[in-house]
């Protein structure tokens, strides 16, 4: 028996000092990862709005062709279901809400003529600017998308200027 020999003994786990670098190094590999990943989401919403706008053009079309009068449909939803062209949507439920993945979707019918629309544009611009886009879109019957960083703004006009003063551009 060992009287007055004190064994030091190590207490298992981490210390206070490990366990703050271990948070600040997972704070520091954050702030470096999650802007990239919401610029990588909202550019994703982008190519995904874009998509959406060559398909409602593309619907358009068919509904031209399949519809008694041989003209475009007046409103999303119109496109969505099939109203006045055969019943059978041209576009799925999500886009005819007008609102995918981030973006609104507005379809602004021209001036018929008689019981025909010749002509008609559709937007979409961002639901939350920043957050879910930066770019507003604008589409016609020409099947040309134009872009425009709008602050989130539809683009109700392309002959009008973005809000930086330059007209909108083509998108990719």
């Amino acid at each position: 028996m060992d009287i007055g020999v004190q064994h030091k003994h190590k207490a298992a786990g981490f210390t206070l000092l490990e366990l703050l670098v271990v948070v600040a190094i997972i704070a520091i590999l954050m702030a470096i990862a999650v802007p990239r990943l919401i610029r990588s989401r909202m550019s994703a919403n982008e190519a995904t709005a874009v998509a959406g706008l060559r398909t409602i053009v593309g619907a358009q079309h068919d509904y031209n062709t399949n519809s008694a009068l041989h003209t475009y449909a007046n409103s999303l939803s119109a496109l969505a279901t099939g109203a006045g062209a055969g019943g059978i949507g041209f576009i799925d439920s999500v886009l005819g809400s007008g609102t995918k993945t981030g973006y609104i979707f507005t379809l602004v019918p021209g001036t018929p003529v008689g019981n025909q629309l010749w002509n008609y544009y559709v937007t979409a611009h961002p639901r939350g600017y920043l957050a879910t886009g930066v770019h507003s879109f604008f589409i016609n019957q020409s099947g040309v998308v134009l872009i425009c960083d709008n602050g989130g703004v539809a683009i109700s006009d392309p002959a009008v200027s973005c809000a930086d003063g330059k007209p909108p551009s083509p998108a990719e």
